[in-house]
């Protein structure tokens, strides 16, 4: 049989200022449980600010990792982080580029390392969910990262996960696992526990690990987070989490 990996996905509601040392946290515990690579939710740093359209909210973007001293702090520290702690860490976060292009982008931090970038292919426009005031389709061909233990990890972010396509471009590439960061709850007229996505979003993804015969994990944001843009009134969604993983079949083994 193929050699076992462990791979964690972290939900934790939104903390607040408080969120790096929070992940941080959960990151060493996660270690500490024998992870090998943690995922952690889409846009973990802030709140999900695409809630409302708001020009200032833009500045949320920072530059790509390079490995440099030159990077952002939040990449400096999460790459000490991922070196002392010798594990991958695939970070979710908003991009700048130097032309003003900004993209919703997928980090792969692996013991020190940069091993890797995903923009986000396919994006959102709904009420609550105003993605492409804020992120350009990404330009990334499907991406499979091969880490340092041999795991082949196949990514897409949240919107990404909805398209049977590219999962299966994803495991024609050689990917032994699919790997999802999302951020998905509430709709405007909804409820997150009652008439919500979340039946429909695990099935959706449970048919990728059957029909491609591969794992697959996905990281969800949880709780109620209020955004307002300071031009309108506040928008809320409550993020529904269901974190879970499934089996070569398709069948949940884990589930938060």
């Amino acid at each position: 049989p193929p050699p076992s990996h462990k791979v964690t996905a972290l939900q934790t509601p939104y903390p607040g200022p408080g969120v790096i040392e929070q992940t941080a946290k959960d990151i060493v515990e996660a270690r500490l449980d024998g992870a090998e690579v943690v995922v952690l939710e889409e846009l973990f740093m802030c709140p999900y600010f695409c809630q409302v359209q708001s020009f200032p909210l833009l500045s949320l973007s920072i530059p790509r990792p390079s490995g440099l001293p030159t990077d952002h702090p939040l990449f400096t520290y999460f790459l000490t982080l991922t070196s002392r702690l010798s594990i991958t860490l695939l970070l979710s976060y908003y991009e700048s580029t130097p032309s003003g292009t900004l993209f919703n982008s997928l980090a792969c931090l692996e013991r020190g390392k940069v091993n890797g970038n995903y923009r986000k292919m396919h994006i959102p426009d709904g009420p609550g969910y105003m993605e492409k005031f804020y992120f350009s389709p990404g330009d990334s061909p499907p991406t499979v990262w091969t880490l340092s233990s041999g795991l082949r990890v196949g990514v897409g972010i949240c919107w990404d996960q909805w398209f049977p396509e590219l999962a299966r471009s994803l495991v024609l590439l050689g990917a032994d696992c699919l790997v999802y960061p999302t951020a998905i709850g509430s709709e405007p007229d909804g409820d997150a526990r009652e008439g919500s996505s979340r039946g429909q979003w695990m099935r959706c993804m449970q048919g990728h690990a059957a029909s491609n015969i591969v794992n697959v994990i996905a990281a969800n944001r949880s709780g109620r987070e209020v955004v307002n843009s300071g031009e309108r009134s506040e928008s809320e969604i409550e993020f529904y989490g269901g974190s879970f993983a499934t089996d070569t079949t398709g069948g949940i083994v884990e589930e938060a």
